[in-house]
């Protein structure tokens, strides 16, 4: 289920009890990222679901992600947001 959401300037994020997060962002693109435990490693990512505007979807870990040639400037700046987001205290005080 769902434990919290918040919006920002540049994106709706949800938190699920699941330990995953969910970045929409206003141009459409999603990123979902499952994190193993928040509680116990905060900043581990184990998998990033890119969906792009289109709707077409891609899953990587994050060291695929970096080696896949799947980054552009605008993803980059997504995941750096992403890294912010979870690493926030708006996430860590569940």
């Amino acid at each position: 289920g769902l434990l919290r959401w918040f919006k920002t300037g540049t994106a709706i994020i949800f938190l699920f009890t699941n330990y995953t997060v969910q970045i929409n962002f206003y141009d459409h693109v999603k990123l979902v990222i499952t994190l193993p435990d928040l509680i116990a490693n905060p900043d581990a990512v184990e998998l990033i679901t890119v969906v792009s505007e289109r709707g077409v979807g891609v899953t990587r870990t994050p060291d695929q992600m970096m080696a896949g040639g799947v980054l552009t400037s605008s993803l980059i700046a997504k995941l750096q947001f992403a890294a912010k987001v979870i690493s926030s205290p708006l996430l860590h005080t569940l």
